[in-house]
């Protein structure tokens, strides 16, 4: 009986609160942004799973957000610097996460991007990437979610979720098991 009761507590939906976010400038300017459909469900994943303090970036459109975190590695000897960002006009959630200890060598990158096309064909859900930054190339994982048509274009958008917190939860959960895999295989071609 007690699995069954379990089970319909996970299936309810919680509602949603039509939500205001409120700044405060330091030469008193108070910004109202509407919290939009993504950004909503974000915000509730930062505050419910993570137990972290709201410190999502609206922009002044309230079209795009960006939630930005430090994750420690499991074994804590490194971070990683993770980033969600909404797009509510195009139903867009992407999550970034990069792994910044160690930069690529030249002399290492064919090694490195072998790891990367190999690792990807393994990954069920995003992909590694190495990017440029302005003086060397880093590695970063990248997972994406279309959901447009699905969230309420609703202004006040109230009601039962439509977009759940637990899609920000699997994105995330999945992406950070993948690239600790990830950077143990990397370490071994750096170290080699």
């Amino acid at each position: 009986m007690a699995k069954k009761k379990e089970s319909t507590e996970i299936q309810k939906k919680t509602p949603v609160i039509p939500l205001i976010q409120t700044e405060v400038l330091e030469d008193g300017t108070v910004i109202s942004k509407r919290v939009k459909p993504l950004t909503y469900s974000l915000m509730s994943w930062v505050k419910r799973n993570m137990n972290l303090p709201d410190t999502i970036n609206i922009e002044d459109n309230e079209d795009f957000a960006q939630f930005q975190l430090t994750m420690p590695s499991p074994d804590e000897d490194f971070e990683y610097d993770c980033y969600f960002n909404t797009d509510e006009k195009n139903g867009l959630i992407m999550f970034y996460m990069y792994y910044l200890d160690d930069e690529i060598p030249g002399d290492k990158e064919q090694q490195i991007k072998d790891l990367i096309l190999n690792s990807n064909m393994q990954c069920l859900t995003g992909q590694v990437q190495m990017v440029s930054n302005t003086t060397s190339k880093l590695i970063r994982y990248y997972s994406g979610l279309c959901v447009e048509g699905i969230a309420s274009e609703d202004p006040d958008y109230a009601g039962e979720f439509q977009i759940s917190p637990l899609l920000y939860q699997n994105m995330f959960v999945k992406g950070f098991n993948f690239m600790n895999k990830f950077v143990d295989e990397l370490k071994e071609v750096l170290e080699n």
